[in-house]
């Protein structure tokens, strides 16, 4: 999502179409970097929480998603060094939904799948195969996803207390193109040019605090798109910054000092 401070630079109906049509999926890098600061999670799993509770051009909502985010992080991401007290809450309420990464393997002498959650240091737990159909994901690797877990001991039992009741993927277990297609047929040529290089400036981390040479970034873009090449980052403007701008940026480059 935009957070330009030189909108006429950008269409600035970019937002409410990407939050209309790619709903949970997309996010405001600077929220993330501003959360990140106060808390040790994965990128990730934060992008995920802010897309879900965030999406939206409201501030009035951001900022009530922004205290959904954290609550949620406070009270149910595992953290390796809470993982004991995280155990002995689900064995005495008898369930919890937790945020962890869970990676399964095949017991083949028992015939069933069975996961691993990274931070609570949990093992054994029986997965269905319903599940595995649907994430395979999960035999590679592993995704962070939120887990509700139950607790149910008896004497005999060969596998773990811990009953994994429900699992919803964090990391995107598959691409969907055909949802990506349908949606960018809601933008014009123009404006799908301009989600892509935002895009890509966060990838690059390149500062946006004053918009600098953004119409440059497109045209380069463009013009590269047009010859088949793939998108590059105009070396020049990277490599020319001054402390004056706040982003770093050279007086050539930077919008505030002129």
């Amino acid at each position: 999502m935009t957070s330009d401070p030189n909108p006429k630079m950008i269409d600035s109906s970019l937002d409410e179409l990407l939050n209309r049509y790619f709903s949970g999926k997309v996010v405001r890098k600077d929220l993330t970097k501003w959360v990140k600061e106060g808390a040790n999670v994965p990128v990730y799993v934060l992008e995920y929480l802010l897309g879900t509770y965030c999406a939206s051009n409201d501030e009035a909502v951001i900022d009530a998603g922004l205290q959904t985010v954290k609550k949620i992080l406070a009270e149910n991401y595992v953290r390796p060094d809470e993982a004991e007290k995280v155990k002995s809450v689900i064995r005495e309420r008898g369930s919890l939904k937790i945020i962890d990464k869970v990676s399964v393997t095949l017991n083949e002498k028992r015939d069933v799948y069975e996961a691993l959650l990274g931070n609570l240091g949990v093992k054994g737990i029986e997965v269905p195969s319903a599940i595995i159909k649907k994430y395979e994901k999960l035999l590679v690797g592993g995704i962070w996803s939120i887990v509700t877990l139950e607790y149910f001991f008896e004497e005999s039992q060969k596998g773990s207390p811990f009953v994994l009741r429900d699992l919803k993927p964090i990391q995107m277990p598959n691409m969907d193109l055909e949802e990506l297609f349908e949606g960018r047929r809601a933008f014009t040529e123009g404006q799908w040019i301009d989600v892509l290089l935002l895009s890509l400036i966060h990838i690059w981390n390149v500062p946006t605090c004053c918009g600098a040479d953004f119409a440059a970034w497109r045209a380069a873009i463009v013009h590269r798109a047009g010859n088949g090449q793939p998108a590059a980052a105009p070396t020049a403007v990277l490599q020319e910054r001054d402390s004056r701008c706040p982003g770093g940026w050279s007086v050539k480059h930077c919008k505030r000092t002129e």
